[in-house]
């Protein structure tokens, strides 16, 4: 009913002045019901939460990202069902929006260090990060986002397997301004990753931070 409306009167919704026939392009029933809540609701349409929105596909998330280009805000989390493609590329959400200051890709796990690492370079501004249950995401992948993100307040890495000491070292070595660090569940991390990340500058900065179920750390 929504995009028969949006197809004949494009500015129904809203304000009544914004054009959003592009809605018409999305096929998740969620994703539309929110995005139409969310130009009626009062709040800031710049923070999305699609939580809901599981079944939402690559080609979607650049619809959003193409349309919605000052996003600060975006969690995606259990959205399994996107990869690497939603990130890279010219019409890709790294490209489109690069005001972002916090994103979640809880256990959207086919993104890869590839997806990691070009959102990184193209939102160097970010201030949150949560990767958590990516099990593609190897110590590369966190180099690259360490290495570009240089005001990452928050990086949450629980349940990605393949995160080590090396990984807990780079992000010692280049996150300065950390105050949220979760990497429970990352089973290779060990006493040596919590050594050196006390010894590093972010440790005064740091007020929360998980090693739960770090088998390794004692």
């Amino acid at each position: 009913m929504v995009k028969l409306v949006l197809h004949e009167y494009p500015s129904y919704y809203g304000d009544g002045q914004t054009n959003l026939g592009w809605l018409c392009k999305l096929k998740t029933p969620p994703l539309i019901a929110y995005s139409v809540v969310a130009v009626e609701s009062a709040g800031d349409s710049r923070h999305r939460d699609l939580w809901q929105c599981t079944e939402m596909s690559d080609e979607e998330i650049q619809i959003v990202a193409d349309n919605r280009r000052d996003l600060i805000t975006l969690l995606v989390p259990k959205c399994t069902k996107l990869s690497n493609v939603a990130i890279i590329g010219g019409r890709a959400l790294a490209h489109r929006c690069q005001f972002l200051e916090k994103i979640n890709f809880d256990s959207c796990d086919l993104l890869t260090d590839k997806a990691a690492e070009e959102f990184a370079r193209e939102t160097k501004e970010i201030r949150s990060m949560n990767f958590a249950g990516c099990t593609k995401i190897t110590g590369m992948g966190v180099m690259g986002i360490v290495e570009s993100c240089k005001y990452l307040r928050e990086f949450t890495l629980n349940r990605c397997e393949l995160v080590t000491d090396e990984s807990i070292m780079s992000i010692a070595q280049h996150a300065l301004y950390l105050e949220l660090l979760h990497v429970g569940f990352c089973l290779q991390v060990s006493n040596l990753g919590l050594i050196g990340l006390s010894r590093a500058l972010c440790c005064s900065t740091l007020t929360s931070l998980d090693f739960s179920a770090c088998r390794r750390v004692s």
